[in-house]
């Protein structure tokens, strides 16, 4: 399943058994979620907002979260097929995302604030679109 090295990819008490474990942990959980979801997925790399409901709105929020995680986890040296999938999903996804963007520079058609029930604009998706625009600065050429 690990492709990677986690004794000399991550810092700190990452080394020590018990972590790795817990890492081997997430990852196996990141994976099984990532799979889960790549059915729902549509051909632009969103999601609806409730993921098994076409009938909910088209929602780029998920998608970026999905594949903020991806590219870390590639960042971090995990080759992992799903990992490997949801980074290429990642990079067409801030691409998609783009073109959700107002006026104003907000990121529309995720859930809004402040009650998250429809689609608007937060906050929150600003940054994780943020976060996912930085990390894929830097995994250029790792696919």
């Amino acid at each position: 399943m690990f492709q990677g090295n986690p004794q000399t990819e991550f810092t700190g008490n990452a080394q020590s058994s018990e972590n790795i474990v817990c890492l081997m942990r997430m990852l196996d959980r990141y994976c099984k979620l990532a799979d889960a979801m790549d059915r729902y997925r549509l051909p632009n790399g969103l999601f609806h907002v409730n993921v098994d409901d076409a009938d909910s709105f088209v929602d780029c929020e998920g998608a970026v979260m999905l594949g903020y995680s991806a590219l870390k986890l590639l960042q971090a040296g995990i080759r992992h097929p799903s990992v490997l999938r949801e980074a290429r999903w990642a990079l067409l996804v801030l691409h998609e995302v783009e073109r959700h963007v107002n006026a104003w520079g907000f990121i529309e058609d995720c859930p809004g604030s402040p009650l998250f029930r429809e689609s608007g604009t937060s906050t929150e998706m600003q940054a994780f679109y943020l976060m996912l625009y930085a990390v894929a600065e830097k995994v250029k050429g790792m696919l």
